[in-house]
């Protein structure tokens, strides 16, 4: 079972939900008040039940790892992806950790101000390819991308998925907290930085040729400079040649690296055209995913969509009937992401002459390397799933919520951060746990000058909470991709969570003092 180590976690937290639900009862809220509607437990159907509902309304995450996956098969067959990541390495050879600091900075800065973590994901094979090839284990390059993309969520600045949700249902825009925001993004971040770089130190992986070469080095650097005693001189030596026996050689688990082919280079073609359409890819991806209207007021996007859309020829709709279902930059969510990284595949093919079917065979091998996460992701959704599994809607969450809120007449900071947390384990999507939250606790708590503080504890505990749950479907995509088991992850970050928490405790007091 050690190999299946995250499975069964998630499995574990299944099945403490299914016996809670035969303990706790079932409730909703009508008009802002609790109404409790009994005991709902799981039966032996609904084990394969609830499982089909995750597939069916959120097989949108698996799909978004499958396309990424195989879009970087398809990048392999070009034979120039190769040559663009090699480039990179050479570039940063004798400058890692300097490297190390620039990939959190970007992963964390993307998802901390733009949000849309599932498309921020087509960044990391890259970027994990380049932390590798410069020396570094999977758990380093893991820590360097999804890890910083966790710390981003954290502590968001600005980011669609969470603050889209505060907008809608605390009535909070972006300027709310904004200063916060920012001292305790960089402050977490900082923690984080000093965290990577202090663990990539007893992380870096080289070949075994390359490590004798260097102990031999410096043992026979100690070998002259104790040539002044016969004695000195042989202990010297014997410790070289101690060094030489005992070095350890890399392991194949170690050093494969996900999408990179050392042998696919093409050098009579250039990278460079390449460069630009991933950089084209990426900012059409995250300007069309963040939520320009309700975030930021701008309807920019909405009266170009208008105007192109209505083109017509005669009577005929032409743009709209070509284009289908599309919806204008700024409401853009995983499925119109999937199918533009799909309409890319081809361009991209035909630009570096690509074959039809080594693009077909690019995109299978790729797609296949991301099977295993893909399949994860949608367990990781079925606590979740398993909340809406009712006809009815009512669930245990709702029950506990009421307990908590009925604990404290007046605003508590405790009991929100509990409601957060518990939730947090349950569901794998923000927006959802704070839709959820919305309703019960702005009908307790109704004075509006609490609520910057309710949004930084639901953000800062749910993304506080996002390293370690089962739910967090970033998490589970990290440790099967880069095959870390789940108790050597929480060994890594559960001293820069404690530091985190306290650093929240703090936030939270200097904010009290204002309200």
């Amino acid at each position: 079972m050690k190999k299946h180590n995250v499975l069964k976690v998630i499995g574990i937290a299944f099945l403490v939900l299914a016996v809670l639900t035969w303990i706790i009862p079932a409730g909703s809220y009508s008009s802002g008040s609790y109404v409790k509607s009994g005991t709902m437990p799981f039966g032996i159907f609904d084990f394969t039940r609830i499982p089909l509902i995750a597939i069916t309304n959120l097989v949108q995450y698996s799909l978004v790892l499958l396309v990424i996956g195989g879009f970087y098969g398809v990048l392999n067959k070009t034979g120039v992806y190769t040559s663009l990541v090699d480039k990179v390495v050479k570039k940063f050879s004798k400058k890692e950790k300097k490297f190390l600091v620039l990939s959190i900075l970007v992963f964390a800065m993307l998802s901390s101000v733009v949000g849309t973590n599932f498309a921020i994901l087509i960044l990391v094979p890259f970027m994990v390819a380049v932390i590798m090839l410069l020396g570094y284990s999977k758990l380093v390059a893991m820590l360097s991308t999804i890890g910083a993309m966790l710390t981003g969520t954290l502590a968001a600045i600005c980011n669609t998925e969470i603050f889209t949700v505060f907008a809608q249902y605390l009535t909070l825009d972006l300027t709310k907290n904004i200063l916060v925001n920012i001292v305790f993004f960089v402050i977490v971040i900082v923690l984080y930085i000093l965290l990577v770089l202090a663990i990539s130190k007893n992380e870096k992986i080289v070949t075994k040729e390359k490590k004798a070469t260097a102990k031999s080095t410096k043992a026979t650097k100690t070998v002259k400079e104790t040539k002044t005693t016969s004695k000195k001189t042989t202990k010297a030596e014997t410790k070289a040649k101690k060094d030489v026996i005992t070095v350890k050689e890399e392991t194949k688990e170690e050093r494969e690296i996900l999408f990179y082919d050392a042998k696919a280079v093409n050098k009579k073609k250039s990278f460079v055209p390449l460069t630009v359409i991933l950089c084209i890819i990426l900012l059409i991806s995250f300007v069309a995913m963040f939520n320009w209207p309700t975030l930021l007021k701008m309807t920019f996007f909405d009266e170009i969509y208008e105007s192109v859309i209505g083109i017509k020829v005669g009577d005929y709709t032409l743009i709209k009937n070509i284009l289908g279902t599309l919806t204008p930059f700024g409401y853009w969510t995983n499925y119109e992401f999937i199918m533009f990284i799909l309409l890319c595949i081809p361009f991209i093919a035909w630009l570096y002459n690509v074959k039809f079917d080594d693009v077909i065979d690019g995109f299978a091998s790729g797609a296949k390397k991301l099977a295993k996460p893909a399949i994860y992701v949608l367990l990781a959704n079925l606590l979740y799933a398993a909340m809406y599994s009712t006809s009815t809607g009512d669930n245990i969450f709702y029950t506990i919520i009421h307990f908590f809120l009925g604990l404290s007449e007046k605003f508590n900071a405790i009991v929100v951060g509990s409601i957060t947390l518990i939730g947090g384990f349950i569901f794998s999507d923000f927006s959802a746990l704070a839709s959820t939250m919305a309703t019960p606790i702005t009908s307790v708590y109704a004075s509006t000058n609490m609520y910057p503080i309710i949004a930084f504890i639901m953000q800062s505990i749910y993304g506080l909470l996002m390293f370690i749950a089962p739910s967090s479907m970033l998490l589970i995509v990290g440790l099967t991709c880069f095959d870390i088991s789940y108790g050597k992850w929480l060994k890594t970050i559960w001293k820069y969570l404690l530091k985190v928490f306290i650093v929240i405790i703090l936030v939270l007091i200097i904010l009290s003092m204002f309200v």
